[in-house]
């Protein structure tokens, strides 16, 4: 499977410290990685220097940039995207991968809890931290390796709604629920 990350660089938020621990051991159990991003210098490096190590040549791709249409070839090619944040308000990058059938496996924290649904349209992990990030990452590759459940949950994040029309709904809802309360 290959595993994508695209996004910028941000070491207080995104999660990038988890990750760089995480990507030898996605490695040792056979997947591929690619990152797509830019942001703190110090954290580009330390992703460059991943994909120059010999063993990883032909199973890890980093790319220190900004690129729109490279992020769309990477989510079409992606099986799973990784949203490994330490915090993050809404998150687009799940609802992104989602609209290409792209599996997001997320630390469950804002934004990414609420459109998440663990075994229905991505994963899941609580603790911030790479042991919880790989066991994530473990059970998407065992639902990879089942076609017809792989593919199920592929249709699921194919058919979440993230429009205006489901939130206004929602919302209306909650409107009607304190409307109520206050009478």
């Amino acid at each position: 499977p290959i595993f994508s990350f695209i996004s910028r660089l941000d070491p207080n938020q995104k999660g990038l410290n988890i990750l760089l621990e995480a990507v030898p051991e996605l490695l040792k159990i056979g997947a591929q990685f690619v990152l797509l991003g830019t942001g703190d210098p110090v954290w580009e490096g330390k992703f460059n220097s991943l994909q120059g190590e010999k063993a990883n040549k032909a199973r890890v791709s980093i790319n220190i940039k900004f690129d729109n249409e490279l992020a769309r070839e990477i989510y079409q090619a992606s099986d799973f995207i990784l949203v490994p944040s330490r915090y993050e308000p809404c998150g687009l990058t799940q609802m992104i991968a989602m609209h290409y059938g792209t599996l997001p496996v997320v630390r469950a924290v804002g934004g990414l809890k609420d459109s998440v649904t663990e075994g229905k349209n991505g994963f899941l992990f609580d603790f911030y931290s790479s042991a919880d990030l790989l066991k994530a990452v473990k059970k998407a590759c065992k639902i990879f390796s089942d076609a017809k459940q792989y593919e199920e949950m592929v249709e699921n994040a194919f058919d979440t709604d993230f429009s205006w029309t489901k939130s206004a709904k929602e919302y209306m809802k909650l409107y009607e629920k304190v409307a109520g309360i206050r009478e």
